[in-house]
């Protein structure tokens, strides 16, 4: 079990090495077994940008890179990780990777004079972008600007602009709540 866990640990660490290695001010200085890693890793993401079927880039790791079928998956999933979004790394690394088979796609319908399959791509890649969704989400009337009008003690007031004049922060923390009723606008006749 332990002997488990030290090799999680263990490539966790070469992820975490190889990943810092693309950041120009890293100091991490890549073993060559991570060398070899990260090189694999790029055969990997290029080759799924060129075929989907992961058997087929499987079979083309293992016979390029003389590694197992297991290693070859993994050398997959982390190249999806590394290269794809780090917030949601197989969502988005998928996502890129039919971007850029849709854009293939198209070049070759455009070549084709075939308009009907490039439509069918840009709506494609619509939708893998995010462009389908309504682009506002939100009701603006509640975003508006409002003119609240507070009515405070002048004690308060002068406090409140020698404390606005010195810059300092104002503190609400301990502000108390107050009974009050909502009024509530009267509806439009919609019989008229």
């Amino acid at each position: 079990m332990s002997k488990k866990l030290s090799t999680t640990k263990k490539s966790a660490k070469h992820f975490e090495n190889i990943l810092a290695s693309y950041d120009p001010e890293s100091r991490i200085k890549l073993s060559k077994h991570e060398q070899e890693l990260k090189n694999r890793w790029k055969s990997a993401y290029n080759m799924l940008t060129q075929w989907t079927d992961k058997t087929r880039v499987a079979a083309m790791l293992e016979d390029q890179h003389e590694i197992s079928t297991a290693s070859a998956y993994r050398d997959m999933a982390n190249a999806i990780r590394l290269y794809g979004s780090f917030a949601k790394a197989d969502k988005e690394g998928y996502r890129h990777i039919m971007i850029i088979k849709r854009e293939q796609l198209m070049e070759i319908a455009l070549d084709r004079d075939e308009l009907d399959i490039v439509e069918r791509c840009l709506t494609k890649l619509e939708n893998l972008y995010g462009l389908h969704d309504d682009e506002l989400q939100f009701n603006l009337e509640k975003i508006e600007n409002l003119n609240l009008e507070v009515t405070i003690h002048d004690k308060s007031v002068k406090q409140l602009d020698a404390l606005i004049k010195k810059g300092g922060v104002l503190d609400f923390n301990d502000i108390q709540d107050i009974e009050y009723e909502e009024v509530e606008e009267p509806k439009a006749d919609t019989n008229e």
